[in-house]
């Protein structure tokens, strides 16, 4: 897995693929699938009204959780890549 300083370090798309590309396989295959999963979500829009703007908002938080972290603690700043999921990354495809 990576450290949050890795992740927080990512500003690009492409530096967050790169990132992901370290990923093991069954990581690897669990995040494409949440990926085509949001994208399949945003591409049925006119019906439930879920922009690539709010399936970040959904899911952004809980995919950049961090663990073991204090319940005392605030969580830590969003990262660019919870910032930045857009329908252009939700439909790009992580090539492993």
């Amino acid at each position: 897995m990576f450290t949050p300083p890795q992740v927080m370090e990512c500003k690009s798309e492409e530096e967050s693929v790169a990132l992901v590309r370290q990923l093991p396989t069954t990581q690897a295959s669990l995040l494409d699938w949440a990926v085509n999963l949001m994208a399949d979500v945003v591409q049925q829009e006119a019906i439930n009204k879920m922009n690539s703007h709010n399936i970040a908002m959904v899911f952004a938080p809980n995919m950049t959780q961090v663990t073991n972290q204090p319940t005392n603690q605030p969580p830590p700043p969003k990262s660019s890549v919870s910032q930045g999921v857009d329908k252009d990354l939700l439909h790009s495809h992580f090539m492993m």
